[in-house]
């Protein structure tokens, strides 16, 4: 059902396009211009659900803990390996985002943390994704070393990473956010989402 808390949007029909994974449906729509006069529009919206990422550091050993996957969408767009050094993140599975980024943690590092904090949650693409991003961090003293014969449950790469390995490579390749809550903690730069296979 789509909420209909905004007087200056009137929704006409609501058609499915796709549901073969996840769920693409082409909304239209009246919007009311600044003028106010109403005008039709079309827009497709893809729903995959909302998720959660963490970020895993070391402030004394100025290291995070990452993985590295492969991901085909920047492999069809100009990531020539089709790999992300990424923070640990995943989909929420009817659960919280705080257990969700716990279970997934736990299952992509074979780390498992006891506190968690909140940084934040954005929408990652809004003209065209209905995911919401929830963003957390953890600090070294909050997660457990993994036993030696743990591993991940995924078909990830987990290694630890120190800031300055990233931070000397600075380019149009790399993004480097730096929430408040987060440089507040750690004094640095800390998170990032890079596309370079460089790394």
């Amino acid at each position: 059902m789509i909420r209909q808390g905004n007087p200056r949007v009137r929704i006409l029909k609501e058609e499915m396009l796709s549901d073969n994974w996840y769920v693409l449906k082409k909304m239209t729509f009246e919007y009311q211009k600044q003028d106010d006069t109403w005008e039709t529009q079309a827009r497709e919206v893809y729903d995959r659900g909302n998720g959660a990422t963490i970020l895993l550091y070391n402030r004394a050993k100025q290291t995070v803990v990452l993985t590295k996957q492969f991901r085909m969408p920047t492999y069809v767009n100009g990531n020539d390996t089709g790999m992300l050094i990424e923070t640990c993140a995943g989909l929420l599975d009817r659960e919280t985002p705080e257990a969700s980024i716990v279970r997934e943690t736990e299952e992509e590092t074979g780390y498992r943390v006891s506190e968690i904090v909140k940084v934040g949650e954005a929408y990652m693409s809004p003209g065209s994704v209905t995911e919401i991003l929830h963003f957390y961090s953890s600090r070294r003293s909050k997660w457990c070393e993994p036993a030696k014969s743990a591993m991940p449950k995924r078909s990830c790469c987990c290694s630890m990473r120190k800031f300055t390995d990233f931070l000397s490579r600075r380019s149009s390749r790399c993004i480097f956010l730096s929430p408040d809550r987060i440089a507040q903690e750690l004094g640095t730069i800390p998170s990032f989402w890079s596309k370079t296979s460089a790394l």
